[in-house]
């Protein structure tokens, strides 16, 4: 009797030592909810959407397309896009960023870096990599080389280069 006494008081269950089915139920729940909230990079984000991993909240603010002009090299039948990124801190600790975290598909399903653009015109300041301290902001300009007149566009942020996971801005 002493025993059974001991086990019903270190039993986490109903009074007569079988589980309930409210604790089952509640259990079911907060595993369902918990896979039901998707993970960033299971989701995908337009311009002005803020996509937050870890604390790093990356914005895409403006995306521009435009011709090359006479001092500007581009391949032929392709044209710019260029891409204005936000990054702030929100969480505690710094963090690192480097535009080598974006590439760009575009509508034949081409992945590209990219284009180093150190010399256009009018595109605002370009992203370059470094450290956030907690609460700090940058933002800057990333551009690409696409297909003329392709709508089907999409920025892929990877916060590891290594890892095939990535966020998605839809650009159009």
């Amino acid at each position: 009797m002493l025993l059974g006494g001991c086990v019903a008081l270190i039993t986490p269950s109903g009074d007569d030592g079988t589980e309930s089915s409210d604790d089952v139920a509640g259990s079911e729940e907060t595993s369902v909810e918990e896979t039901e909230e998707a993970a960033p990079e299971d989701q995908e984000y337009a311009v002005g959407d803020t996509a937050d991993i870890d604390g790093k909240q990356i914005t895409i603010s403006n995306v521009e397309k435009r011709q090359a002009d006479e001092f500007e090299v581009v391949k032929d039948g392709y044209e710019f896009v260029i891409v204005n990124i936000e990054i702030v801190n929100g969480s505690d600790e710094e963090i690192n960023y480097n535009p080598l975290n974006f590439e760009l598909q575009d509508g034949n399903g081409n992945i590209t870096d990219s284009f180093g653009v150190l010399s256009l015109d009018g595109v605002g300041e370009q992203l370059n990599s470094g450290a956030l301290a907690a609460g700090g902001n940058v933002s800057g300009t990333v551009a690409f080389e696409v297909p003329q007149g392709d709508e089907d566009l999409t920025l892929r942020y990877k916060d590891n280069m290594l890892s095939n996971d990535t966020i998605d801005f839809n650009l159009y």
